[in-house]
């Protein structure tokens, strides 16, 4: 399950893709699109102070097969890598 607390934490635990765009769209106030179904297998272990939501989805780049991309003003598409 994906969380995110007052103190800037972003916090999951075997979440899957799914719940973790639901996080960062409402902490961030953008909207994500996944381009391929596939995509929502994957599950994420992450814990992360930052604030920032390019340091995220940086992590999130790093451990899976896909690429954040901006298409318009506070949206992004997650496209395979």
């Amino acid at each position: 399950e994906a969380s995110s607390s007052k103190n800037n934490t972003v916090t999951s635990r075997d979440t899957q893709m799914s719940k973790l765009i639901k996080t960062l769209e409402r902490k961030f106030n953008v909207r994500i699109k996944v381009t391929d179904p596939k995509m929502y297998n994957y599950t994420y272990n992450i814990s992360c102070d930052a604030n920032d939501f390019g340091e995220i989805i940086d992590i999130v780049e790093k451990i899976t097969p896909v690429k954040f991309v901006k298409v318009g003003n506070a949206e992004y598409e997650i496209r395979n890598k």
